[in-house]
């Protein structure tokens, strides 16, 4: 009868260690995730590009490697959308929505095959620099 009662507390101690260290990394690892999909968020509205963590690591050598490419990128951004559209993360309902509308417009240019937007357009900064002067002239 001791035996069993060890055994039993035993099991309860290895038990409730799992399951503690279980959840740690189940947060972690969701956070992480969370954490990666903010990042490609904010480089799809920042460059208007596909992120480099969504392409493949291989280079797309011929068009049916980058229309599958561009297939997987369209998908994501699809979920990366719908993720928008239901996460409490962001209350603004404005922000929400011109979050949403430029994930649309950014779509549109993909499916147009304008993956390399030229320079200047949408949130992009200007490559070029407005100071009137001449640089070798102060």
């Amino acid at each position: 009868m001791a035996l069993f009662v060890l055994g039993f507390l035993i099991f309860i101690v290895v038990f409730t260690l799992a399951a503690v260290h279980g959840t740690r990394l189940a947060g972690r690892i969701m956070g992480e995730r969370v954490n990666a999909l903010h990042h490609a968020i904010e480089t799809i509205l920042e460059t208007e590009r596909i992120p480099e963590a969504w392409l493949d690591p291989r280079p797309a050598n011929d068009r049916r490697a980058a229309q599958r490419q561009l297939r997987r990128a369209l998908r994501r951004l699809r979920k990366t959308r719908a993720y928008i559209e239901r996460t409490p993360s962001i209350s603004d309902v404005e922000s929400r929505e011109y979050i949403l509308s430029e994930l649309d417009r950014i779509r549109d240019q993909w499916l147009a095959g304008e993956l390399f937007p030229p320079p200047g357009s949408g949130t992009e900064a200007s490559p070029v620099p407005t100071d009137p002067a001449p640089a070798g002239h102060i």
